[in-house]
């Protein structure tokens, strides 16, 4: 179930049993929801997300997501292992892991290719 492992399980349970309502400022304090901004803001706060995204490595965004999603339900040593190996296998083959590694030593900033 996956509100359980958004809120934690003990307020899961208590928010199932009681059937207690909760605001927009209780759903962000419990995680529930990332951020709170009011409806004339959205699409502002909306762009500056998608424009924090769209500055970094499209393959590494879909491999961190992809190792959290693998790890999520893992005990630690499997979970470890299984990032581990998305690191080993995939993202240090990508050529953007390359590009991040030389822009990080020249001290510039990397151009992604998504590769």
């Amino acid at each position: 179930m996956l509100f359980p492992k958004l809120v934690g399980r003990r307020k899961a349970l208590e928010l199932i049993l009681t059937g207690d309502r909760i605001d927009a400022k209780e759903a962000e304090r419990i995680g529930l929801v990332n951020k709170m901004v009011p409806a004339n803001e959205l699409q502002k706060a909306v762009d500056e997300l998608v424009e924090k995204l769209r500055a970094k490595s499209p393959i590494v965004l879909r491999l961190t997501r992809k190792a959290i999603y693998e790890a999520l339900d893992l005990d630690f040593d499997d979970g470890l292992a299984a990032v581990t190996d998305i690191y080993l296998k995939e993202l240090m083959k990508s050529e953007d892991a390359v590009e991040g590694l030389k822009a990080f030593l020249e001290k510039r900033k990397p151009v992604w290719k998504g590769k």
